[in-house]
């Protein structure tokens, strides 16, 4: 296999990027989603890159391959980061995973701050990955308050959002559900979080 990649450097270098788009794609279609991510960012096709690991990154984390995600953040140039706040959030979620409250607590702001700039097909997608990384973050801190705050607004993005859109990612859903009921568990609202359990379960 290297001696045919070295083979296709020297031969056609100018496709190289095509094929990894094109592999990227792939691979993303077909459920294997680390691989996509990894050929679109050999591309350079950082948009569908960003796109794929935003839309799986609650599976990976879920499937038990939080450390894989949060190495593929790092294979974003920081320039790109900062330019995309589905990006920016899941830099929050890898500071999150450290225990940098305070970090995450500013990536979280700056690429809330940014939701303009997402594309509005995936805005809503956005706005409740934002809402599942802020509720953790409240959580972890064993702030009440912040919990209850965020399990509100977490529940209106679920309920004004297109149920459809939000269900392209069944674990995001899922968690954003489960995210809601333990939040209500801790608020005493033990009917409603029944419920949200139950529904994400």
């Amino acid at each position: 296999f290297r001696s045919l990649a070295l083979e296709l450097r020297r031969t056609a270098a100018g496709e190289i990027p095509s094929l990894h788009q094109a592999a990227a794609h792939w691979f993303n279609e077909h459920g294997y989603h680390v691989e996509a991510v990894r050929h679109a960012q050999a591309a350079e096709d950082w948009n569908l890159a960003a796109a794929i690991l935003s839309d799986h990154w609650f599976r990976l984390e879920l499937s038990g391959q939080a450390a894989t995600a949060h190495e593929l953040v790092g294979g974003f140039p920081p320039a790109i980061i900062g330019r995309n706040p589905e990006l920016v959030a899941l830099r929050a979620a890898v500071a999150l995973g450290r225990g940098s409250f305070e970090e995450a607590e500013r990536e979280l702001a700056i690429a809330r701050g940014d939701l303009a700039s997402v594309s509005a097909t995936r805005r809503a997608r956005f706005q409740v990955m934002l809402g599942i990384h802020r509720l953790v973050l409240a959580r972890r801190r064993a702030d009440l308050p912040a919990v209850a705050e965020e399990a509100e607004r977490l529940l209106g993005a679920t309920e004004s959002a297109d149920l459809e859109d939000l269900r392209l990612s069944e674990e995001r859903h899922a968690l954003a559900l489960i995210s809601l009921g333990i939040a209500e568990v801790w608020t005493a609202r033990l009917s409603d979080a029944e419920w949200h359990l139950d529904e994400g379960i």
